[in-house]
């Protein structure tokens, strides 16, 4: 009996040591997400320049943790509850400066188009502002806000890329700073709202950017257009001989993941002599796909089924009197990847396994008698194997959209 109380006493002990490090990292995620109103990430430019660059200081961390936050307070952001609020830092004697005023406003443009992109947040659940109490330059605060974006608080960035003073001064005009809560001595505990903020400007120019967006091309492919290069080669699993091999396939795409690829081959050689040598196949096939990825690439891995109907005729008098004719079917599953080279084209690797059944007559040629055969014996094979090698080039047809 005593034996029977320590089992269940050490099971019990075990079980609750188990429950603890689950327990525990559920509290954990859980305050992942329970970050204080005031969170902020600092980042730093180079001098003048409008590149943020995750290398510089220390902005590489600031990256880190700002991407594990927001991906936890996105959906409050995107609800209306909290609001993100980017401050530029800049000296208060630059605050007469249309230069350092342009640049900061430059950099704070940067930071938000980071935000819109990385994670679809758009310029409505944004603030922005200048801050001259800390007598800071060339930083800017991304700032988490748990409350919603008030009247008073401006969401619009104006900047130039002109580089005559002249014409940046009718940019700006500044009111007076919003003294709504006191500020705080320290760049970490900075307040917001004590920030002087863009009121109004006479026009808005929108920069152009040369080198700093890269635009990528992306089909929504329909239909493709294939040939297998191992067939011109002549290299067919099971089969001895190597002989040119025209083909062509083609694939229709569908629902994002799904496709239809559907192949023809045919070769024919004959030698018009007495030996009659002769190569002659030929065959039809539908394969149904499914990608693993279902973002409308269809490129990477896939998978399939796939049925195969053919026939041949080969007599080689090189190795022997006796020819084979018949017909052989096909069914079974495939496995293949496809690597996009440009917006068309490709290449895709895959192979095919399954059961094959061959139905042949074997025949001799009648001496002298051009064309005339006599019939020997019939025979039928049935096995499972490899059944197809494929090393696909491919050019995909449909419609081209540009990305930024």
């Amino acid at each position: 009996m005593q034996k029977y109380k320590l089992t269940i006493i050490t099971l019990l002990f075990f079980g609750c040591f188990m429950l603890f490090p689950f327990k525990a990292k559920s509290q954990t995620n859980k305050l992942q997400c329970s970050f204080l109103d005031s969170t902020s990430f600092v980042f730093s430019y180079k001098s003048q320049s409008g590149l943020l660059l995750k290398e510089y200081i220390k902005n590489k961390k600031s990256f880190g943790k700002m991407d594990l936050f927001i991906s936890c307070c996105r959906d409050n952001i995107l609800a209306g509850k909290a609001h993100l609020a980017i401050t530029s830092y800049i000296k208060p004697s630059d605050l007469t400066s249309p230069q350092v005023l342009n640049t900061a406003s430059i950099q704070a443009s940067v930071a938000r188009a980071y935000i819109k992109v990385k994670y679809n947040i758009d310029h409505e659940y944004v603030t922005f502002a200048f801050d001259t109490v800390h007598n800071i330059e060339r930083k800017i605060r991304v700032m988490y806000v748990e409350a919603p974006i008030s009247k008073l608080e401006n969401k619009e960035i104006y900047y130039t890329l002109d580089k005559d003073s002249a014409a940046i001064v009718n940019y700006y005009k500044l009111c007076n700073p919003f003294d709504l809560v006191e500020p705080k001595p320290t760049l970490d505990s900075l307040s917001l709202h004590s920030t002087y903020v863009i009121k109004s400007i006479d026009e808005m120019v929108v920069p152009q950017f040369n080198n700093e967006i890269e635009f990528t091309q992306v089909i929504d492919p329909k239909l493709a257009i294939k040939t297998n290069l191992l067939y011109w080669a002549g290299v067919i699993p099971k089969v001895n001989y190597r002989y040119v091999t025209p083909n062509i396939e083609l694939e229709y795409y569908f629902l994002k993941r799904f496709s239809v690829n559907v192949d023809g081959a045919y070769t024919y050689m004959a030698k018009d002599n007495a030996e009659q040598e002769t190569w002659a196949a030929s065959s039809i096939g539908v394969e149904p796909r499914i990608w693993l990825k279902s973002d409308n690439s269809f490129s990477g891995l896939y998978a399939g089924v796939y049925g195969l109907l053919g026939s041949f005729d080969v007599k080689l008098n090189k190795m022997s009197n006796i020819g084979y004719t018949g017909l052989f079917n096909e069914a079974g599953l495939s496995l293949g990847y496809y690597l996009p080279l440009s917006s068309r084209w490709g290449i895709e690797a895959g192979a095919r396994y399954g059961f094959r059944k061959v139905n042949s007559d074997a025949y001799t040629s009648i001496p002298l008698k051009k064309d005339h055969f006599l019939y020997q014996f019939s025979s039928t094979s049935n096995n499972f194997q490899f059944t197809g090698l494929r090393l696909i080039v491919s050019y995909r047809l449909g419609t081209i959209t540009t990305n930024k």
